[in-house]
């Protein structure tokens, strides 16, 4: 089980290291979408006196 877990690891490292290397978006290709944010103006009220 060791030897299966250490082949797992260096299949990840190789995967990571083959798409770093090529420059693909770390996005594409993922299993879950992420939204962009967005930034939303805060109105504030000036109080009348």
């Amino acid at each position: 089980m060791n030897r299966q877990m250490q082949d797992f690891v260096d299949y990840v490292r190789t995967e990571m290291v083959t798409q770093m290397q090529h420059g693909l978006p770390a996005t594409e290709g993922a299993l879950v979408a992420l939204r962009r944010p967005m930034v939303v103006p805060v109105v504030t009220r000036e109080r009348k006196r």
